[in-house]
């Protein structure tokens, strides 16, 4: 691993914004990311490196991927439970909730850049890949508004991830895994699960009901729902 210099802020929220699936999120709000230069910074990573470690309890960062490629493995099993591109974000569990890590995360063989060559100053460097990091203590630097889109995105991927490992999961054993729903969130999941995965009308009437703290607690609660069935999820098919 190699800390990398950045490259200058507009360019690189520019870059972040295009490439990236945190969807939602502004080229300003990569911005205001940006100035937070004591939590965020630019890696490259040589093949077969970890970008993250099964059970660390110290490293909380949000990771997305600018180029290169990863495998996510649990430990004890040789058979990935996905493989990461540019712009796949992850890490986002501990990142928002400040569990452990509960897979791992490895540097695939070098692949072309991303975009147009825009990483190619990094690329001459000879990573494998290079990825932004981004700490937790993020979170208390932004403004309210951009930390809710941030948690947004995040909670629309994590629909999209369930969906996905729940096929996998049905695919592998013939059975459809089941999920203790905690009552006082199942309207509103259920109004996500509804309609395009995530990003719909009846998630964000729920939430215009709400004040800005209820609305962030009930995304944290969102999230940490979440979590718990991705976590039982992996396990499963590790085991299997």
């Amino acid at each position: 691993m190699k800390k990398l210099p950045f490259p200058p802020p507009a360019e690189l929220a520019g870059q972040l914004q295009r490439l990236t699936s945190l969807e939602g999120m502004t080229r300003d709000d990569w911005l205001r990311l940006l100035e937070q230069v004591d939590h965020v910074a630019l890696y490259g990573y040589r093949m077969g490196e970890f970008l993250i470690r099964e059970g660390d309890d110290q490293d909380r960062c949000l990771l997305i991927l600018l180029s290169g490629s990863a495998s996510v493995v649990k430990s004890g099993s040789s058979i990935p439970l996905a493989t990461l591109t540019p712009g796949d974000f992850f890490g986002e569990i501990a990142f928002l909730t400040n569990r452990v890590r509960t897979t791992n995360v490895i540097v695939h063989a070098p692949v072309a850049p991303a975009v147009g060559g825009e990483v190619g100053a990094v690329r001459r460097m000879d990573e494998s890949a290079v990825v932004f990091r981004m700490g937790r203590g993020v979170l208390g630097h932004l403004p309210a508004e951009v930390r809710e889109r941030l948690k947004d995105a995040v909670i629309g991927r994590l629909f999209r991830l369930l969906d996905s490992m729940t096929d996998q999961v049905i695919r592998l054993t013939g059975e459809a895994p089941e999920f203790l729903v905690d009552t006082t969130l199942a309207t509103a999941i259920q109004a996500v699960e509804g309609e395009n995965k995530g990003q719909t009308i009846g998630y964000r009437r729920t939430m215009a009901t709400l004040s800005r703290v209820a609305r962030e607690d009930l995304k944290d609660r969102f999230i940490e729902r979440l979590a718990d069935y991705l976590s039982a999820l992996n396990q499963r098919m590790a085991d299997y």
